[in-house]
């Protein structure tokens, strides 16, 4: 009986540390400029939130993103671009009523998609091709952004096509623990 509780308090050890984790983060507001500087991608347009998302090892999910206007490297016209997991609900929201985004992205070791620079630094929102940004700074250099610089023609295919899933590593180390677990209970029984 005692080697039956070892087994599920095993079992319930490895399904707990299989849980995703939580994260939060807070941002540090950047200057318009260095963010821009920072950004390996700039892009206007809108998320598909009715994709299915692709999960990172980070804050970010990926999701479809239709581009619209591209003002920096190169890109198709549908891509997949990161999105903190704690916005996609104002986000959509926003996008239902009219809304888009221009997007400045950069390349993060943790997700094999491009994520906004300093999260909701690199998001900002346009809606009938207006910036919408509370801070009256940002908002004026990213209008005159958007009105100044010209859009580029995309003749790259820099689509990702393998989504980074980290399932396996949690089935392993399940699959890993139940075999020890059974293992050493054997053991223990041809013993006695």
């Amino acid at each position: 009986m005692k080697t039956f509780w070892s087994l599920i308090f095993v079992c319930l050890v490895t399904l707990v540390s299989s849980l995703p984790i939580s994260q939060a983060t807070s941002w540090v507001e950047l200057k318009p400029e260095e963010v821009v500087e920072r950004a390996d991608v700039i892009i206007k347009g809108t998320y598909d939130f009715s994709s299915k998302p692709r999960s990172s090892s980070f804050i970010f999910d990926g999701y479809e993103y239709h581009i619209n206007d591209l003002y920096k490297g190169e890109l198709t016209t549908h891509e997949i671009v990161g999105i903190d997991a704690a916005d996609v609900g104002w986000a959509e929201e926003f996008q239902d009523d009219g809304g888009e985004f221009l997007l400045l992205l950069e390349k993060v070791e943790k997700a094999d998609f491009l994520v906004p620079v300093a999260g909701p630094n690199g998001m900002i929102q346009v809606k009938n091709g207006q910036v919408e940004e509370f801070n009256h700074k940002r908002n004026e250099y990213y209008q005159q952004y958007i009105d100044t610089k010209p859009t580029v023609k995309s003749t790259s295919t820099t689509t990702v096509d393998h989504p980074n899933n980290d399932n396996w590593i949690y089935i392993s180390l399940i699959v890993v623990l139940f075999l020890t677990s059974y293992l050493l209970i054997r053991k223990k029984r041809t013993r006695s």
